[in-house]
């Protein structure tokens, strides 16, 4: 019986040590198992048909507008990211 204590002592010791790091682990590897859950059970739902064409209709409002407006928003956005990472 003392040889079995004496064995697991140095585990009890590093998990007193070390509780709060345990911890974060075990949450942490339990929030990405939880996305990685969610993820394939979204991607599972979605349709396998194969279309000619991507079918932007069913998203976008009837204008042309809307995407040449967001490719000059993202631009904008991308650039002053840019800036802002080489300014600091």
């Amino acid at each position: 019986m003392a040889k079995i204590i004496s064995l697991i002592s140095p585990l009890l010791i590093f998990v007193r040590n070390n509780f709060v790091n345990i911890m974060i682990g075990i949450a942490l590897a339990a929030f990405v198992l939880g996305v990685f859950y969610f993820t394939t059970l979204s991607i599972k739902k979605l349709k396998m048909e194969v279309l000619p064409y991507y079918p932007f209709d069913r998203f976008s409002p009837g204008s042309k507008k809307w995407s040449v407006l967001y490719f000059l928003i993202l631009i904008i956005f991308l650039a002053g990211l840019a800036f802002f990472l080489a300014k600091f």
